[in-house]
């Protein structure tokens, strides 16, 4: 039997042989990816490489059209609590079932099954419907297409794995009938009407098979539309979602009825009903974007709705066959650009860790400028405090990193070392002491660089003698911070991390009765720079409500796979000169040559104020326009992160800042803003807007989708009427007031115009 695999969704299918496949399940990135979806990240699961286990391409796109049957079917079985429970119930009938393979699915709470077909069944789905009666189970009757896709897991996924079905020739590979010229003899075991179910025009959604946007067959479209649109409709609801994707369609199909007809989905529903749908989604509004469902869709299958297509035609490459994609980033700014300092480091760092070593520089400065401080666009004043983590496999060259603290903090460290000595010669004195009525007074030294693997206690005793300066923690691993918090102690660090990412830091202490333990409350500033893998940063940042998350900078170097080692440039000595001026004066601000606290450091920043609330504002009607909860979310956070960033950027520039300056600093502000939208709405995004939508009432989902309905200028009556066709009850003021506050549309007499389409 034969069947193809993709690398990832973005890719062309290609042959798939035993060893590939067995390689593949073994891959040490395939475990560390799975283990992060398995987390709830589950942005990340098209990153997986997906078997077609239903057929073979021949090389060509994936579609029914050039299928070439396996001679095996899938089937999904989704919300299994416990997989392995599953298994046990027909663990013995594997072979009298005809199961080759049996695995938990990549979110680890559903089983997949692969069978062989049964001569007497005609289609995929009466196969799936078979298999599902004699398991007892309601399975996902949505994949009974010959070109869908199974996410592959690893090898610790499988319950059962019969390598034969690489070998076994029970059930002959059909030619698709469509090539008429390449027929083979069929095996008179595999009835005719499963070689007819390739042929288009029969496909589970729609006949669109053999028609393409820009090289993507439609069906996967339109497929991929059913899903995020909240899948197969119910019977009552299908005109409205028939509706809705007609609607998304019509901005790829030049909004002709006829082609929309041809590609869009059924659902059951007669020509007639279907054709009526297509001429009024048509005649819809047009708008100047695509619709964030769709441009979604498309982005994801490989095209950039903004440009040209990025999925390209492939051949089998072992190399492509291991390799894990790599998120978007956003493009680094020139180097003349970036404040002196950040700029140094940034320069001599390899192209994949530019991005990274700036955002490094981050807390490792405002630790250093502790006394900096601005006023904020909401009036909070506005400390330099930073959590930055960068995310990537082992043996990714992450450690080089570290290079930025080591040759910041090495005046700091030395005077720490100062202090601990004192501490320990004060234990020493105090022991040989102990019987002496007078005892020696306890030292309370400045020690601000402290291990992340640190007490509560201790942590809250070093920010009291700080004395209103923050600290510093830096961790090579990620998993020091959750491991060596055992017993409910993640807790209370977690919470002074949040804490301490507030405007000017927030109070936190403990009161206990005991002396034995240190009993304080201060406000806390606290940064750190941690670097870890994706499995541990899952483990350290489980949940996405907590408000750690939004709080941090998150930094995924790209793939270092199949790359030579990253080697970073030695610092010349006007970089060494410049980077310690700049530490130099970062330090002047925060402490005498006594070592006194000095006063606060204030800086008058409204001129980049303006251009940050601009930019939120941009953010905000995008989110409003796609109903994007995450967007909105994170961008708050974002802006005040780049706002500090940019603190620090005005600082390092000097105490004169000229226009061009200003014009550097604004725009290294909103390049680290937008990194971190850019990072935690890829990471979360999913998971942030479903429990939106519990929490918003199922209407205000709907107002995209009937926004788009609107003409540029529309009556109440107008909206009323829209909101009827899409089962919208919700008040109509309600409607105009929402869209009216987010300044969406504007009133003029008795109409409505859109101020943004």
């Amino acid at each position: 039997m034969t069947f193809d695999y993709c690398p990832n969704c973005t890719k062309l299918p290609v042959a798939l042989s035993r060893e590939q496949f067995e390689q593949l399940i073994r891959e040490p990135w395939l475990s560390r990816l799975s283990e992060e979806i398995a987390a709830g990240n589950l942005d990340r699961k098209r990153e997986l490489p997906a078997v077609c286990w239903q057929a073979a391409f021949g090389g060509e796109k994936r579609s029914n059209k050039n299928a070439q049957p396996s001679g095996l079917f899938a089937l999904d079985i989704d919300h299994v609590e416990k997989p392995e429970v599953l298994f046990y119930t027909f663990e013995d009938r594997i072979d009298e079932l005809g199961i080759y393979v049996v695995h938990k699915t990549p979110s680890t709470h559903g089983l997949r099954i692969v069978a062989h077909c049964r001569p007497e069944f005609s289609t995929i789905a009466d196969n799936q419907a078979w298999l599902a009666s004699q398991l007892n189970v309601e399975h996902d009757a949505c994949t009974r297409d010959f070109a869908r896709l199974s996410f592959l897991v690893p090898e610790g996924y499988f319950y059962h794995y019969n390598p034969k079905i690489f070998s076994d020739n029970a059930v002959t590979i059909l030619t698709n009938p469509d090539l008429a010229n390449q027929i083979q003899p069929q095996p008179q075991h595999l009835s005719q009407p499963l070689l007819e179910q390739a042929k288009p025009g029969d496909s589970a959604h729609s006949p669109s098979d053999g028609m393409s946007f820009r090289g993507i067959p439609y069906s996967e479209i339109v497929n991929e539309l059913i899903e995020r649109t909240g899948g197969q409709p119910f019977e009552g609801e299908r005109n409205n979602r028939l509706y809705l994707i007609c609607r998304l369609l019509a901005n790829i199909t030049d909004r002709q009825p006829d082609r929309l007809f041809k590609v869009c989905p059924r659902f059951g529903l007669s020509d007639q009903e279907v054709r009526t749908c297509c001429e009024s989604a048509c005649k819809s509004a047009r708008t100047e974007r695509l619709p964030y469902v769709l441009y979604k869709v498309l982005r994801d299958l490989g095209i950039d709705p903004n440009g040209n297509n990025t999925r390209e035609k492939v051949t089998f490459d072992k190399d492509a066959a291991t390799a894990a994609a790599t998120p978007a980033t956003i493009e680094m700014i020139k180097s003349s650009h970036l404040p002196p300092l950040i700029r140094e480091f940034v320069d001599t760092a390899p192209d994949d860790f530019k991005t990274a070593t700036a955002m490094a520089c981050l807390p490792v400065c405002g630790f250093l400028g502790s006394r900096l401080r601005s006023r904020y666009i909401d009036g909070e004043m506005q400390a330099p405090s930073f959590i930055v983590n960068i995310i990537a496999p082992a043996a990714s060259g992450k450690g080089s990193l570290l290079r930025v603290p080591d040759i910041c903090l090495e005046k700091i460290r030395a005077k720490d070392d100062e202090g601990r000595m004192k501490e320990m010669e004060y234990q020493r004195q105090t022991k040989l002491n102990k019987n002496q009525k007078k005892q020696v007074d306890e030292p309370q030294p400045i020690v601000r660089d402290i291990p992340a693997k640190v007490s509560v206690a201790q942590l809250l005793k070093r920010m009291v003698q700080a004395q209103g300066l923050h600290l510093i923690s830096i961790s090579p691993e990620a998993d020091t911070l959750t491991n060596s918090n055992k017993s409910g102690a993640w807790a209370q660090k977690s919470d002074i991390y949040r804490v301490a990412q507030d405007a000017d830091g927030g109070r936190y202490g403990q009161d206990y009765k005991s002396d034995v333990s240190f009993s304080a409350t201060c406000k806390m500033r606290y940064n750190l720079l941690t670097l870890g893998t994706p499995g541990a940063f899952a483990r350290a940042y489980p949940d996405v409500e907590d408000g750690l998350i939004t709080r941090c900078i998150m930094v995924e170097l790209p793939s270092q796979f199949g790359k030579p080692m990253p080697i970073r440039k030695p610092l010349t000595t006007r970089q060494m000169n410049t980077i310690n001026d700049r530490i130099e004066a970062l330090m002047d601000i925060c402490q005498d040559a006594d070592g006194n606290v000095l006063p606060e450091y204030h800086l008058n920043l409204e001129w980049l104020n303006k251009s940050m609330a601009e930019w939120i504002g941009n953010q905000q009607l995008t989110a409003v326009r796609d109903e994007d909860h995450a967007r909105d979310q994170f961008m708050r956070r974002a802006a005040l992160i780049g706002f500090r960033a940019g603190m620090l950027a005005a600082f390092l520039w000097g105490i004169r800042l000229n226009k061009e300056h200003k014009e550097y600093t604004t725009e290294f502000a909103i390049w680290v803003a937008e990194n971190i939208l850019n990072a935690l709405h890829g990471r979360y995004s999913t998971k942030v807007n479903e429990q939106a939508q519990l929490y918003e009432a199922p209407v205000a989902r709907r107002y995209p989708s009937l926004f788009e309905a609107m003409n540029d200028v529309f009556t109440l009556g107008d909206l009323q009427k829209a909101a009827r066709a899409q089962s919208i009850v919700s008040p109509l003021k309600n409607i105009i007031f929402r869209w009216s506050d987010n300044h969406l549309i504007e009133k003029q007499g008795d109409t409505f115009v859109k101020l943004m389409k």
